[in-house]
């Protein structure tokens, strides 16, 4: 949990920081794209911190959505990347920061879908077979 809270802070620094480096470069370099998909990881590591405070279920929808933004910013940052330095560090951000924060989120999914006991679909058809038998019980 204190790990999400870090992220959720250290990207709260970088969505501005990433905006005024990116003013730095070419006037359209894709920044405001990159700020738009920050924000959406920041929102979904909040969404899993406050689920996960919360002992919410939910919490393995949340995480792994974040798993997801998080493992896809890594790859593509690492795909595009120039060679030599920025590469270098884009290689670093995804193997210190993003990957690690992606397994887990990934670990928090798992372990939310597996302590629930039964899937949803499982759960429906339960519930169903039970209101069937009250039915016969109690006639039409």
């Amino acid at each position: 949990m204190l790990t999400v809270r870090v992220a959720c802070v250290g990207l709260l620094a970088w969505i501005p920081a990433m905006g005024y480096l990116g003013r730095r470069q070419a006037p359209w370099s894709g920044t405001l794209g990159w700020m738009a998909f920050d924000v959406a990881e920041l929102a979904a590591l909040v969404a899993t911190a406050r689920l996960l405070r919360q002992h919410d279920k939910r919490v393995a929808a949340s995480a792994g959505l974040s798993a997801a933004l998080l493992l896809g910013d890594a790859v593509v940052d690492m795909v595009i990347s120039a060679p030599g330095t920025p590469r270098a560090l884009a290689v670093a951000m995804a193997a210190l920061v993003e990957l690690p924060l992606a397994l887990l989120c990934c670990s928090i999914a798992v372990k939310a879908l597996s302590g629930s006991g039964a899937s949803p679909s499982t759960t429906t058809t339960s519930a169903r077979s039970g209101a069937r038998r009250e039915q016969a019980v109690a006639g039409p």
